[in-house]
């Protein structure tokens, strides 16, 4: 059971990397991918197939996401310390 749970963790932390690097440098290609998973998802769960609800947690999804990985996003926009 623990070489289990050692290996969910793992898998748990590259994910969240691998979300993190994308989110970062593809911002447009994880929202398509969101919607995709929305419109899965919504076939299998028809009340999803309202387009306030996919708008609304496409918004929610990518608010959160780029929450988590905002320190990176600022430290690349943020300008360099010009020391003279």
């Amino acid at each position: 059971m623990k070489k289990l749970k050692t290996l969910f963790n793992t898998a748990c932390a590259r994910l969240y990397v691998w979300a993190t690097v994308q989110v970062i440098t593809e911002p447009v290609r994880v929202r398509a991918a969101l919607v995709a998973a929305l419109m899965a998802a919504s076939t299998v769960f028809p009340a999803l197939a309202n387009e306030r609800t996919d708008e609304l947690l496409v918004g929610l999804g990518m608010t959160a996401l780029t929450v988590l990985v905002g320190e990176g996003a600022r430290a690349r926009v943020t300008p360099a310390n010009d020391s003279k």
